[in-house]
């Protein structure tokens, strides 16, 4: 039988008796000198487990999560976000044709700024509206500004995103088992970026992002009702294309909206036999696709946020394109997948 070691288990604490923080929590130095008695009290193999504890790299990640924070300056309002990143520069290198000697020059064509990505929760304000009427093809360019935030919530660096438009709005994958986060994303497509350093200063913007919670999907569907057994709806995403256009001798080119694709949504129910709320689909799948009888539907997929905000998307033009015929083996449900014309947004 294999001895069991003391750094091999977690002991019980006497009672009134605090817990130890976890390792990752600690500063450098606190850290080192558990590291030094651990090795001393165990030997280098003792170190390795738990260094290369998954439990130890979870808490790792999240420290270096929370030590990175982003907020949003739009339309005077600062709101909270989850995560940033994207909004880089460039510009192609043009080569000329060979000088005399064989030298070809070389100068540097239009500048261009990268998508910024956002991953927000529901605590919006104004950018909810804007993703709103972005939806609604109601398009509008905005000034904004991404600020960097130590752990203290003290600005490090700013950026500021000039005549920038919305070119998607991802909606992650619900999943109704899953009670953890799930984070919308947002693009944007800026004309202009400028980098300054931090003011060192607490943003003005109160509270914390509120991501979505999945286990709080529900999905209605007209002449269906509220989907019964319903287990997932996978990730879709609205996406307008952005044209980038030179005017007049500026080096900047100047963003206009183009088309837009809405992305289709594929809905997972369980199959529980004849009482199972698949029964509805496949109706309407047979009907509108075997039978040729299309029939277009509304839809409305809500979900709310840990902070208890309301997500509602409602969809108009929706058909049923496809339809799973077997489903998952594991007993994971049957996936149909469903079209529509547009979504809106609303937030309450």
């Amino acid at each position: 039988m294999r001895k069991s070691r003391r750094w091999d288990r977690e002991l019980e604490p006497e009672p009134g008796q605090l817990r130890k923080p976890p390792l990752a929590r600690l500063d450098t130095t606190r850290r080192a000198g558990v590291l030094e008695e651990l090795q001393r009290a165990g030997g280098n193999y003792a170190v390795q487990r738990t260094l290369g504890g998954p439990q130890l790299q979870r808490d790792l990640r999240k420290s270096s999560y929370a030590a990175q924070q982003f907020a949003l300056t739009i339309d005077g309002t600062t709101v909270p976000v989850g995560a940033a990143e994207g909004g880089g520069a460039s510009a192609d290198v043009i080569v000329e044709a060979p000088r005399q000697g064989g030298v070809s020059g070389k100068h540097l064509s239009s500048l261009r700024f990268e998508p910024v990505s956002l991953k927000l929760g529901l605590e919006l304000g104004p950018l909810g509206d804007w993703i709103g009427s972005t939806l609604a093809h109601k398009f509008s360019r905005k000034d904004v500004v991404v600020h960097q935030l130590d752990a203290s919530g003290k600005e490090v660096r700013s950026v500021e995103f000039r005549n920038s438009l919305v070119s998607e709005i991802v909606v992650p994958r619900l999943d109704v088992g899953d009670s953890g986060d799930a984070w919308l994303s947002v693009k944007l497509e800026p004309e202009l970026a400028r980098t300054t350093s931090g003011s060192g200063r607490t943003t003005a913007g109160k509270g914390k992002p509120d991501p979505l919670e999945p286990s709080t999907t529900r999905l209605e569907i007209s002449g269906i009702g509220t989907v019964a057994e319903l287990l997932s709806v996978d990730g879709f995403a609205f996406k307008q294309t952005i044209k980038h256009e030179d005017v007049g001798t500026s080096r900047t080119k100047v963003n206009f909206p183009a088309s837009t694709t809405l992305g289709n949504l594929v809905v997972t129910v369980a199959d529980k036999g004849k009482m199972s709320g698949k029964n509805a689909f496949d109706t309407w799948f047979h009907e509108s696709v075997i039978d040729g009888k299309a029939e277009e539907r509304t839809a409305v997929l809500t979900v709310k946020s840990h902070g208890g905000k309301t997500l509602r998307l409602t969809f108009s033009g929706v058909g049923i394109a496809g339809a799973e015929t077997f489903g998952s083996s594991d007993g994971g449900g049957r996936k149909y997948e469903l079209y529509a014309e547009s979504m809106s947004l609303k937030i309450a």
